[in-house]
């Protein structure tokens, strides 16, 4: 028996970009400053175009099953 194997390889990059955007918009929540407010903001919209650029690599494999 034989079949197509796929993972994505690069899928802990994409997390650890969604991480550092989750934490810049809770920082940003309880910021008072206004120009760290600013700062933050800018940081997230950087990132989530970034994220939402993001190519997934995907490895494929042929698994051949013996009997």
């Amino acid at each position: 028996m034989e079949y197509l194997s796929e993972r994505i390889t690069n899928i802990s990059e994409l997390e650890k970009l969604l991480e550092t955007i989750n934490i810049k918009a809770q920082v940003a929540r309880k910021s008072t400053c206004i120009s760290d407010i600013q700062a933050l903001v800018s940081d997230i919209a950087y990132l989530s175009e970034k994220a939402a650029k993001f190519e997934l690599r995907i490895e494929k494999r042929k698994v051949i099953l013996s009997e």
